[in-house]
Order: C-alpha cells, then structure tokens, then sequence
C-alpha cells in the first residue's frame, strides 16, 4: 500500500521532529539554502558572503620550481550543461584533478520522477482516459432523453405549459445568462500590461465586497421563505446553510487576519485577481478566450435549459430516475466547466514555463536595473517582508519585470491569432520558443483541440469527481480541526483520576481504526481525484489520475499544502455566485408571491419554494461556471509556485515571498 498522503492532512496533526540544533541546516541534515532557487548574484543580494581568512604561505624555504608547478584555477565560464549531464553528479566528483570549469548543480528538495519535465513536442497520439469519455457520452444523454420520453409517453400537454414551475425558473435561467455575460466580459476583456491594470484592481476589489453582500442576501432569503411561505419552512434550511458557512469562514479570517494584518487575505486575493488576469490576457490573447469563453456559456446554458426540462419531468417519477438525472445534470455542467478549467490552467502554466525558459535564455535587463537602485532589495530583506505582508493596499503586489520584453502586445494581433498561427519575430526569441515547442502550448486553440480530443476523458473525470474530491477535502480539514480541538481539552482537562486505567479501551481503539481506515479512504480519494491535475492534464497531456498523483506529489515536496488551506478563492467564486444568484432568486421569487393567486389551483408555499430551489441552482451554476476560469487559475498559480518558483520570483516578487513565507511556516 502506497503511504498516507499528506495532501489533504491537516497541519496539526503533522507528527513533531526534534529541533535540529544546527541553525544552518534544516531537518533533514540539508543547508539551509537547499529549498531556494535563485543565482549566485541574489544570493549574495540577500546576506553578502565574508571574504575567508587566507593563512600566510611561507615561500622560503620553497624552490622555484616547486613554486612554477603550483596549479592557478582559471576563472573560465561554466559551460551550460543538459539534464542528463547535471543528474551524472559522482563523475564530477570523482575527477578533481583538473582545473576545468563546472558548473553549478541546482539543489532542491524536491527530485520527483514527473513523467514530463517539459511540454511534449506534439500531440500524443491515444487519448487518455478513454472509458470516462465512453461512460460520458452515454450515460449523460440517457440521463436526459429517458425522463423526458417517459413523461411524453404518459402525459399529452408538454411540461412546458402545465407547470407553473417551468415559466418561473425559465426567466430566472435568462437573466443569470445576461448576468454570466456581463460578468465575463467584466473580468476578461481587460487588457493586458498597465492599461489595465487600474481595471483589474477594481475588480478585484469588487469581487471581495461579494462576501458580506451574499450573507446578506442568503439571511433575506432565509426570512422571505419563513414568512412568505410558512407551510414550506424546511426550504429555509437551504439559504441558512450558506450563511452559517459564509459566517464560519469569516471568522476564521478574522482570526487569521488579526496574525498577519487586518484585511491581508482579501488583498492578497485582489492582488493574486489582478495577476492572473494579466498574465490570461497574455498568454491565451484576451479576444480569443473571450470569444470561447463565450461559446462554453452558451453552450452550458443550453444544457441547463435541456436538464430543466429533464429534471420537470421526473419529479412525478420512481427515485432512481430523480437520481440519474441529478447525476447527469452534475457530469455534464461539471464537464463544461471544467474545461474553461482546463484553457486557464493551461494558459498560466505556459505563461510560467515560457518564462522560465526564456529567464534562462535571455536575462531581462530590467531587473538588474532594478536591482541596483535598491528597490528589489527592500523586497528580498527579511526583516521588511513581514511589514510588507501587513499593507492592505494590494498595489504591493504588482509586478516589477517588464512583461513587454518577453511577450508581444495585446492589441491589433487579437482577433489574427485566433484564426492563425502568430508570425515569426525578428529578433529570434519568438523563433526560439517555436523550436521549444512552447509556444505551441500557449494558444486558446491548441488547449482547446487538445481537450475536446486527447484530454476530454481527462476533463470528463474531473467534471464528475474533481468537485467532490474538494468538497471531501474541505470536510477532512474540518473533521481533523474538531478532534484537535477536542483532544485539547481532553489534555487541558487532566484526568488525573484515572491515570493508568483504561476506561472502554477496546471499543475506542476500534472506533480509532475504523476512523484511520476512513480518513485514510478519503486521503487516498482526494489525491487520486484533485482538481489540480488539471494543471497537469493541459500542459502535458496526462492522464488525469496521474496527473493528480503527480501534482500530489509536488505539493508536498514542496510545501505548497499550507498555502491551499490558507486559500479563500474558491469562498470568494462562491460568494460571487452565491450573491449574483441570490438577488435572481430574490426577484422571480416575489414576482411568483404577487402571480401565485392567478393560476387554477393556486400555487402552494412548496411549489414557491421549489422554484426558489430551482431557480438558485440554475442561476449559481451559469455565474459559477464564469467564475471557473479565475478560481483555476488562481490554483494553477500556486503548482507554478512548486513547479516553477524562479518564474513567480522575477515577475512577481512580494507574491512569491509570501507563498514562501507560508509554505514555510509549516514546513
């Protein structure tokens, strides 16, 4: 059996190691600078290195000859090296009798055997996952097609004219489109560089202000529906939830926040928006992403009008029917969703491979500009990170590489790359990535081939198990939080009484099994089934359990768990969609108050409260499946933050120093 995966353990029941007494190495024995990737030059930025005592040699009693056979190392330029001939490290080791140049070995912490270490030249030849996209496409259309023809075979009229259910959420299913688009092109048509950025800081203050507005919106929900519709009460119990989620987290940012700041986390959230909706502009070119973008919301509306109609029909019908279509409605909206995921996943990890690359090629200029008039300095000390950290304004944030220098403008060649492959460069770097083969990973084209062909199984799984992995994830974080608390009490309490005695000893250590056993289930569930594979999946063409083993794998090489407990974009998505949908449900729901004496019967408080039902999950899944692109990538963000720490370093360095701060904290 595989080890417990420690990617969805919690931080406090992490076993303690003993300290290790030694400041200048770590844990395992290794130097401290062993987990750092960064060049000579801003090591010595960070803590300049005193020049060694050099004894005194005596040449007096030394001939000339022996002082003419005295070997001077030359100071030649370390030639660059391959792969496969910086792994060969005991060849160098055993040769030390000359002075040829070598080069310098990165160490790192984290030497995994990841399938790809780069982008595959083309496009593999199988797709992956071929039984999830075979169980796809015919369990999904079965879902649909079978409660339909049975409700026409046994029924004359159409449901669409004897339901009053169905006019309701029909209007509440049009206005969450128009409010899907209006959204979408609010977040993703912004330009790239400094022309948008006064934007982009604007939406992403915004987006935090969704928060308190859907708690709000969820206790008017909670009060319309006790006092609107009494003989329905239980549907309360649907809004009520949200709220007590809604207030549960906020009180865990309030606590955190009064250790790092007050409002810290929603600037770091505003900063980390603004960020990853520069570098999609970029990457994916914002017009052709939009124009997909745009495509998917189409389509996903007509699946949810299609599955409205499917889930009318069966509500007269046996359960299992009800069943199979709640279960074809989640697959196929999770699907279409989940490929938005897989073009912003994609879009961010290039972005950050081609920097990398291209960090190496071409050094930029401007960040040695930079660095000599001292502002990156003030970033890279240690001791003014910590007052950095506590800045609100999430300007701190923004980037200080030139982005321009690597990467082309975003203006007239929009609508061009889209149809086109994007023209050669005179100055070589375009030429070079070409040959790389990066840039062929960068496109919305090639991304979107790849995951209608190779990749769809890949994007099928994850549309049906990717949400549920993360929702059991959540729920082990919380389960694990409540025994440590209680196990401190139990501690705190003493006990004493009873030292030495054993009181129902087998039937605890049983049910202490039996939970290890659960939690080690749920462990395994949430690393095979993450939807952080998706990373994986658009830049390397994997399939999708491995790719999630793989991105397992790195983050907890890495440390980069504590950064996703410590992440609120998925919260903020859903109070985004949880407002927007609200304020929907709000109105179709009083224009329903005012009509329902109008219909033959009269509409009952459970009819009411049904469409309110209806009407929010059609509404919240259409806003978020808008809100998909910039919560995935957000995630990719931070697997870039493992992959490729030296990219998110040069262009963008007070981010980079508090994704290590925390990946730190816990290491």
């Amino acid at each position: 059996m595989s080890e417990t995966p420690s990617f969805a353990r919690s931080p406090s029941f992490e076993e303690e190691t003993p300290r290790n007494e030694n400041p200048s190495t770590d844990k395992t024995g290794t130097p401290f600078f062993a987990d750092y990737v960064m060049d000579l030059s801003e090591a010595h930025d960070l803590a300049e290195t005193p020049d060694p005592t050099k004894p005194p040699l005596d040449v007096s009693n030394m001939s000339s000859s022996r002082i003419e056979s005295i070997q001077v190392p030359s100071l030649g330029v370390a030639l660059k090296r391959t792969v496969e001939e910086s792994d060969d490290v005991s060849s160098e080791a055993d040769s030390t009798s000359g002075n040829e140049p070598r080069s310098f070995n990165r160490i790192s912490n984290f030497e995994m055997n990841l399938r790809h270490a780069s982008p595959p030249p083309s496009v593999p030849r199988w797709p992956r996952d071929i039984p999830w996209a075979f169980a796809f496409l015919v369990f999904v259309p079965l879902s649909a097609v079978v409660p339909i023809l049975d409700w026409r075979r046994n029924n004359v009229a159409s449901p669409l004219e004897v339901h009053p259910l169905s006019t309701a959420s029909l209007h509440a299913l049009f206005w969450a489109g128009i409010a899907a688009l209006i959204l979408s092109r609010a977040l993703y048509r912004t330009p790239g560089g400094g022309d948008g950025e006064d934007a982009r800081h604007l939406l992403g203050a915004a987006l935090t202000t969704a928060a308190p507005i859907s708690v709000a919106i969820n206790i008017a929900l909670v009060l319309m529906v006790l006092y609107a519709c009494p003989r329905a009460r239980i549907g309360a119990l649907v809004p009520l939830w949200y709220t007590v989620r809604d207030l549960y987290l906020f009180r865990r940012w309030r606590r955190r926040n009064q250790q790092s700041g007050a409002g810290s986390r929603q600037a770091f959230f505003q900063a980390l928006t603004s960020m990853v909706l520069d570098i999609l502009s970029r990457s994916l070119r914002r017009a052709s992403f939009f124009r997909v973008l745009t495509l998917i919301l189409g389509i996903q509306f007509g699946v949810l009008i299609v599955w409205r109609w499917a889930l009318l029909a069966s509500l007269h019908q046996p359960l299992h029917v009800i069943l199979m279509v709640l279960i074809g409605f989640k697959w196929v909206t999770g699907t279409v969703a989940r490929m938005l995921s897989l073009l912003a996943s994609g879009g961010i990890m290039s972005w950050f491979a081609q920097q990398a690359r291209l960090a190496h090629e071409y050094p930029s200029p401007s960040l040695d500009r930079e660095s000599s008039d001292g502002t990156s300095e003030d970033i890279e000390n240690d001791a003014m990170i910590t007052e950095a950290y506590r800045t609100v304004d999430a300007s701190v944030y923004q980037s200080v590489a030139d982005m321009d220098d690597v990467l082309d403008d975003d203006y007239e060649m929009d609508d061009e790359e889209f149809l086109e492959a994007p023209s050669p460069r005179v100055d070589g770097r375009r030429e070079s990535m070409q040959r790389a083969g990066v840039m062929n990973h960068s496109t919305v084209k090639s991304i979107l081939h790849g995951g209608m062909t190779v990749s769809f199984g890949s994007v099928c799984q994850c549309g049906l198990l990717g949400g549920i992995a993360q929702f059991v994830w959540s729920q082990i974080r919380k389960i694990e939080f409540s025994r440590s608390l209680i196990q401190r009490h139990r501690n705190n309490g003493g006990q004493n009484g009873f030292r030495g005695m054993e009181v129902n000893g087998s039937y605890q250590s049983c049910g202490n099994r039996m939970y290890e056993s659960a939690l080690y289930l749920a462990r395994s569930f949430v690393r095979r089934f993450s939807d952080l594979a998706m990373c994986h999946v658009a830049l390397f063409y994997k399939s999708y359990q491995r790719a999630a083993l793989d991105v397992a794998t790195l983050v907890e090489e890495s440390g980069v768990e504590p950064i996703l407990h410590d992440d609120i974009s998925t919260h903020m998505c859903a109070c985004v969609g949880g407002a927007i949908s609200g304020i929907i449900v709000i109105i179709s729901g009083l224009l329903l108050l005012h009509q329902r004496k109008n219909f033959d019967p009269p509409i009952s408080d459970a009819q009411v409260v049904t469409n309110m039902i209806a009407a929010f999950v059609f509404s919240y899944t259409m806003i978020f499946t808008v809100m998909e692109p910039l919560r995935a990538s957000i995630k990719a963000v931070y697997v870039s933050f493992a992959q490729h720490p030296e990219s998110l370093s040069r262009a963008f360095p007070i981010i980079y120093h508090r994704l290590h701060r925390l990946s730190s904290e816990h290491r």
